[in-house]
């Protein structure tokens, strides 16, 4: 018996130098008994001998701090939109597809273990969210008189759009339904850090849009089976100040990568 309890001890020091999570422990049990925990086993030693139990442990880190971990790639668009006050009603409406597209990215994403079984976790971090909004009609935007204004422009011209960058912090949780899904739910608040209209050709572009809202803020939430799924995010900050431009708000909608 003392050569296979030894054998264990060896073998779980074995396993526990190559583990990514602490799985030596050591704990009373009682008055006059104490449970040594190596290498995912329980050996309880008393006076009635020592007792080997297996017992079952996660090897999920109960915390990690990634760089660059995930990508999303999808459509956005402009929705609940109020032109109050203005005559031209349709100006920030978009092109249907892909030609208005977002791209983010998780710049920063840490994650903490809130249970024992570590399928629930708390997730924070700083993201990346680009929308380019591509104009349906032949137009571009201005700002004049403390207002957002539309702008004709050529039928020549192609693809006048509009393209904000946002940098957020998400504040969320996330699931783990089984090995390999995983549902996410989170709110963001976030700074814009660009901003800037385009249309071509030849190519004409203007940075550093006025009127638009500096803050952002909304909810998204995520899908993933593997490395792969969907998001949807859902901005319930308005796109432009209060009383600077049509009430507009952000959706976009795609895949998620887990990189």
């Amino acid at each position: 018996m003392k050569k296979i309890l030894l054998a264990l001890i060896a073998l779980g020091i074995f396993q526990c130098s190559f583990a990514q999570t602490d799985s030596i422990g050591f704990r009373r049990s009682g008055d006059d008994d104490y449970i040594i925990s190596i290498g995912g086993y329980d050996i309880l030693m008393g006076q009635q001998g020592p007792k080997v139990k297996k017992f079952k442990m996660s090897h999920k880190p109960k915390s990690s701090l990634d760089m660059f971990s995930g990508m999303e790639l999808g459509w956005c668009n402009l929705v609940g939109t109020d032109y109050a006050g203005y005559a031209q009603q349709d100006f920030l409406d978009c092109q249907n597809g892909l030609s208005s597209f977002h791209f983010g990215m998780d710049i920063v994403k840490a994650t903490v273990a809130l249970n024992q079984s570590r399928n629930l976790y708390f997730v924070t971090g700083v993201q990346m969210n680009n929308e380019n909004y591509t104009f349906r009609n032949h137009v571009t935007l201005g700002y004049e008189n403390g207002k957002i204004i539309p702008i004709p422009i050529s039928s020549d011209y192609k693809k006048s759009k509009l393209v904000t960058t946002y940098f957020a912090v998400p504040l969320g949780f996330k699931l783990d339904i089984s090995r390999k899904t995983s549902l996410s739910a989170y709110g963001f608040g976030g700074v814009l850090m660009e901003s800037y209209t385009k249309y071509k050709k030849p190519k004409h572009k203007d940075h550093g849009i006025d009127g638009l809202n500096p803050f952002q803020y909304g909810v998204g939430a995520s899908l993933l089976f593997d490395d792969y799924g969907i998001f949807a995010k859902y901005s319930t900050s308005p796109l432009f100040e209060s009383g600077k431009g049509p009430k507009a708000y952000s959706f976009s909608v795609g895949m998620y990568f887990d990189i």
